[in-house]
């Protein structure tokens, strides 16, 4: 059972022998190199998803306005307005597009996971890791829906050199998929 001094904030956790344990309190304090590993993975989505936005609107042929009020920023969308712009202008599909699209969901929910989840501490490991939690709701008139929620945490930044060279990577595929779609369309 608990001694009392724990946080009343922490998460409870059963351990083999069923007992009762608090060692995962939230925390708001982070090491730097996990702050930084967050600000990275924030500021590469948000280039990401601002790149494929891009694209849609080339697809679409919406100048800037139209683009601001026509497009929401987020990269699933994105991909379906690409994806409706050229069956429109019955352009196929670049083998590149499928690729990005396999791609968005994994990085759009790391980006989610540690810039909306929960951090705790694991008082056991010392190590801080990211809780997501579910998500359920409305945003724009449309249900939320995660696919998939893992329970425990989904993101350790131990690996965030690894998960931005994943985001770059992205980057760089999105900036060529730009460059097809360009020459498809006789921009």
């Amino acid at each position: 059972m608990p001694d009392g001094t724990a946080s009343a904030t922490a998460v409870p956790q059963f351990t083999a022998n069923m007992d009762y344990q608090r060692v995962h309190p939230v925390t708001t304090s982070l090491e730097p190199w996990i702050l930084g590993g967050i600000g990275g993975i924030v500021v590469l989505w948000a280039n990401a998803e601002w790149r494929l936005t891009g694209v849609a609107a080339i697809v679409q042929e919406y100048g800037r306005k139209e683009s601001r009020r026509k497009l929401n920023g987020r990269a699933d969308d994105a991909l379906a307005e690409i994806r409706y712009g050229l069956a429109l202008a019955k352009i196929p599909e670049p083998a590149l597009l499928s690729c990005i699209a396999a791609r968005v969901g994994d990085l759009a929910d790391l980006r989610n996971c540690v810039a909306h989840g929960v951090w705790l501490n694991d008082a056991n490991l010392g190590l801080s890791h990211c809780n997501a939690l579910p998500v359920s709701g409305m945003w724009r008139a449309r249900p939320l829906q995660r696919r998939r929620y893992p329970n425990q945490c989904l993101c350790l930044l131990n690996g965030s050199r690894t998960k931005a060279t994943q985001m770059l990577g992205f980057i760089e595929d999105t900036k060529r998929l730009e460059r097809e779609l360009r020459a498809l369309i006789g921009e």
